[in-house]
């Protein structure tokens, strides 16, 4: 594996904690799903005066704590026309995060065949210089993790870039059944919105689980007929802190024989959802030592309300697992590992390299989390510069 500084590239050491473990979600009580689509929001919503006590209520409750009053005033009126009553709590948190990333990401929901929405959230080049993104979450995330920092940054150096909330995270449809699907079925509602609302060739970013999803939609796209048709093309394919194409079973058996301690903390932490209620134990999992505990603690709470069911069914999953290899190249894959991830180790990132015929370019004095950590920055400008390379 390499090691790169923001500055070069070049072999070096894969300084990662030897306790690691991938993670399942729990269903947390009450979810909330949409119950409306933009446009037929703006039709049951639209007395003014409805509005009055709900933005002044915002403004008491969240605006001096998160944003400035008038910005949080205003967009919240504009999405709670738009997205209705229902939406205002969580897309208000939203707001705070956009205030202080400065990337004015706009939400709207796809609608999918068969009528579940997805949040989408996308932000556009002044000018177009590159190749669309498309950013996919893993499990305990949404697409607000992308909205923080990455989506202005790719957007300001000339890429449209969306973000998705698969089903049963973030403000997507919460579905019937245990989890919000498949790797399969999610790479397939990726492929509706990309159809929809891409256009051009995308570059697709996966992190962690939502890498497996990325190379569910790969391997669907390598197959013949019909399955094919199904997913558009992609320029490019980013592949951080990923779930290997076997799953992440030999992981916890490898960081149960290494570490058995250190797994069992994790186990904790991630598969009952301790890091959602110890602040320490959030920064273990996702975050470097150095990360100021006021943003461990935004993130933790983001975190903690992001997952309203599991993302996928890990007892399952191996069924579908290894996935499909594409043909080496095509499209062009990177695989991004974190020289301190605490979720995906060493050999996970290698296998990754090794499946898609090429290396695994390290990060260093990063952690699990690339797109929100402290040095975020050195994440972003490497693929940058790979997708440069590319004339992506």
């Amino acid at each position: 594996m390499a090691t790169i500084s923001p500055s070069s590239v070049g072999l070096g050491s894969f300084n990662v904690p030897s306790h690691s473990i991938l993670h399942s979600a729990a269903r947390p009580e009450n979810p909330v799903q949409p119950t409306h689509t933009v446009s037929q929001a703006r039709t049951k919503v639209s007395n003014s005066s409805l509005l009055a006590p709900i933005e002044h209520h915002i403004d008491h409750r969240f605006a001096s704590s998160f944003c400035p009053t008038i910005r949080c005033v205003q967009q919240t009126t504009r999405l709670f026309r738009t997205n209705g009553p229902r939406k205002l709590l969580v897309r208000c948190l939203s707001v705070a995060r956009t205030s202080e990333a400065s990337t004015e990401a706009e939400a709207s929901y796809h609608v999918l065949p068969g009528g579940e929405q997805l949040e989408v959230l996308e932000k556009k080049a002044k000018k177009t210089a590159g190749a669309p993104i498309v950013f996919i979450h893993g499990s305990y995330h949404a697409a607000w993790c992308w909205e923080m920092h990455w989506m202005g940054y790719f957007a300001e150096q000339g890429h449209d870039t969306y973000a998705i909330s698969l089903l049963g995270q973030g403000n997507s449809t919460v579905v019937d059944g245990p989890v919000g699907g498949t790797i399969f079925s999610h790479a397939e509602n990726i492929a509706d919105v990309i159809r929809a609302r891409v256009g051009e060739r995308p570059v697709l970013v996966g992190h962690s689980f939502g890498g497996l999803v990325v190379q569910a939609y790969l391997a669907g796209a390598a197959s013949a007929g019909d399955a094919a048709r199904v997913f558009p093309p992609l320029a490019g394919a980013a592949l951080l802190c990923s779930v290997p194409p076997t799953g992440n079973s030999e992981m916890v058996k490898r960081i149960t024989m290494r570490t058995p301690i250190a797994a069992m903390k994790l186990t904790w932490s991630l598969a009952a959802k301790g890091f959602s209620k110890n602040l320490p134990l959030c920064r273990d999992s996702f975050f470097s030592s150095d990360m100021p505990d006021a943003d461990v603690a935004r993130y933790q709470k983001l975190l903690a309300g992001s997952s309203k069911q599991p993302l996928i069914d890990l007892r399952a999953v191996s069924r579908d697992l290894p996935v499909k290899k594409p043909p080496e190249g095509d499209p062009p894959v990177l695989v991004m590992a974190a020289a301190d991830d605490f979720v995906v180790d060493k050999e996970g990132g290698e296998e990754t390299a090794a499946f898609y015929g090429t290396e695994a370019i390290v990060i260093p004095k990063i952690a699990h989390d690339v797109m929100l950590d402290v040095r975020w920055k050195d994440a972003a400008e490497y693929l940058l510069n790979w997708l440069g390379e590319r004339g992506l």
